[in-house]
């Protein structure tokens, strides 16, 4: 009975390791992917729009603006962290870009002031409750990244931006 214990162990060792495998493969992947891509674009792009920040009037000197529009280069994503079982990861990001801060002068006059800008932060990516199912009723890795890339679920969180 031990001998079929011990076979059992190693078999569910050995399944368990496939899928880290596999799922550390998806991510990478994912991380990839065009329209991933964009939609963490897109949202820090979004985020970055509320921020305060102090830019520089050749009339008025330093002045406080807010960002108006931001253009991202391509940012830098990393896996941090995760669970197998959760299906909760967390993904580091750097960025760099452009980006125009808008304000008001003491003559009461739009101006605006294009800077080059860069943030750090991080992701948490949520998969679908039904993630584990996408290996059985998925042909390809291919397909199982389409299917996660329109389901998952994900937030963007900036530590830090500097804006130059």
């Amino acid at each position: 009975m031990e001998y079929q214990s011990d076979n059992y162990q190693n078999e569910l060792t050995s399944y368990k390791s496939a899928l880290e495998k596999l799922i550390l493969s998806i991510l990478t992947q994912l991380l990839q992917h065009e329209d991933f891509i964009e939609e963490v674009e897109n949202l820090i792009a979004y985020q970055l729009k509320s921020w305060e920040v102090t830019t520089y009037d050749r009339r008025d000197g330093s002045i406080e603006g807010s960002v108006t529009s931001c253009q991202i280069d391509k940012p830098c994503l990393k896996i941090k962290d995760g669970d197998f079982y959760s299906l909760e990861w967390t993904i580091d990001f750097h960025i760099i870009g452009t980006a125009n801060i808008g304000y008001l002068t003491a003559d009461g006059e739009d101006g605006y002031n294009p800077v080059s800008f860069s943030c750090e932060g991080n992701i948490k990516i949520t998969f679908p409750d039904d993630f584990r199912d996408y290996f059985i009723t998925h042909e390809s890795v291919e397909e199982i990244i389409e299917e996660v890339v329109s389901n998952i679920k994900f937030q963007a969180e900036i530590h830090s931006a500097t804006f130059d």
